[in-house]
């Protein structure tokens, strides 16, 4: 089957193969080098060391260009072309291969290599990356920095210091990173 969204354990499916529960999205620029955008997706909330991603699981990401229309009172998005990137896996012990390409031209966005290892493009050009993995998990949780910011309607930095600190500290996940270059996806302006 597939989601649409991600949530923590939320049925029998993701409980029975848990590598398909996801947990974070996320997408941001890259600070050194503005052409480039990084794309994680993590899975497996509290992954034991000896977890890795299963072939029966495919990830697709579904990336569009977006425009903000400025004509009207009211700002509204339009979208227009579409990349999916899709990343499988061959898990048969001791192989532990990822394969994630541009499910429409792989020859604009291919990389296959080792999970667990960074990935990089062998095309001179390029300066795509891929990671696919166990990670320790990025998600900082505090029930006391929690509770304290629902009742006091503010955060204070002192507070992380406080009782608790990361739960999530010796957690690990599964995680795929890429790192790619959208004007080589999208083209033109």
């Amino acid at each position: 089957g597939q989601s649409l969204a991600s949530d923590h354990i939320d049925g029998p499916i993701t409980m029975g193969h848990p590598t398909t529960d996801l947990t974070d999205l996320y997408v941001f620029p890259l600070k050194e080098n503005s052409k480039l955008t990084t794309l994680v997706v993590n899975a497996y909330p509290n992954a034991p060391l000896n977890a890795h991603f299963q072939q029966q699981a495919h990830y697709h990401f579904i990336i569009r260009k977006a425009f903000i229309d400025d004509s009207s009172a009211f700002r509204k998005f339009s979208t227009g072309d579409e990349a999916i990137i899709t990343c499988s896996f061959v898990t048969q012990s001791p192989l532990f291969k990822v394969n994630c390409e541009d499910e429409r031209k792989p020859q604009l966005f291919h990389l296959y290599g080792d999970m667990n290892k960074v990935i990089e493009s062998n095309e001179s050009e390029s300066s795509d990356k891929l990671f696919a993995g166990l990670r320790t998990d990025p998600f900082f949780l505090n029930f006391f920095v929690a509770k304290s910011i629902m009742e006091e309607h503010q955060f204070d930095p002192g507070w992380l210091k406080q009782i608790m600190g990361n739960l999530n500290l010796s957690s690990n996940i599964l995680s795929i990173v890429l790192e790619l270059d959208l004007q080589k996806l999208f083209p033109g302006p």
